[in-house]
């Protein structure tokens, strides 16, 4: 017995992206109508800010958040979902869709997410992810801002930088960046010879926490 069967399958079309600019203001004009230590800032209604992705989870250093950044600035986003590299990757542009959002802080980083009570925000639900988050174009690879430790201030928070002449503090030969499944964060000291010193900040859920 046979059939006539036809093997071509079109092929399902990609899903649109947006490629019109449609923001309303930079990162940095949204950050600055938030005053650190201060109840989140409802973010006035039709903003719209647009960002290129460049945090990564896929090696586990961010859970539920992501950050964007443009020529002004950068900021984190909360967001209840996990593996978010899979749909925003790092490089790929986004605008982000501010009703009903707030903006606020946790421990002086301003961060955007859904209206919470005092200074913390809370994380945009998962059901209403495409309501705020528009997928735009993928940029490519993303060039961190080359640095010294004396060249960080609040500008260049959340955005990706690779600092220069810099190593961990003499106490820290021979441990690792973090705890393999030791279930939080540690610390580590970066400083230069000139003195200036950061704090290094990494998960024990991390595939490097071992390195």
């Amino acid at each position: 017995m046979s059939a006539c069967v036809d093997q071509e399958f079109d092929t399902p079309p990609g899903k649109a992206v947006q490629v019109e600019d449609i923001s309303t203001t930079t990162i940095s004009a949204l950050k600055a109508m938030h005053t650190v230590g201060e109840d989140g800032t409802p973010i006035p209604a039709g903003t719209v800010v647009k960002g290129i992705v460049v945090s990564d989870d896929n090696a586990g250093s961010f859970f539920k958040e992501m950050v964007i950044q443009d020529a002004s600035g950068g900021v984190l986003i909360r967001i209840n979902r996990g593996d978010l590299s899979t749909i925003f990757r790092q490089g790929k542009q986004v605008f982000v869709m501010c009703d009903g959002l707030n903006i606020g802080d946790y421990n002086g980083l301003i961060q955007i997410g859904y209206p919470a009570a005092g200074e913390n925000i809370d994380r945009i639900p998962d059901t209403e992810i495409d309501n705020h988050i528009i997928e735009g174009e993928f940029i490519g690879e993303i060039v961190p801002n080359k640095v010294s430790l004396s060249d960080i201030n609040s500008s260049l928070y959340s955005t990706l930088i690779e600092i220069q002449e810099a190593e961990f503090e003499d106490g820290l030969i021979g441990s690792t960046l973090a705890i393999p499944n030791g279930g939080g964060t540690q610390n580590r000291t970066v400083e230069d010879c000139g003195g200036d010193k950061i704090t290094l900040r990494a998960s024990d859920f991390a595939d490097f926490a071992g390195a």
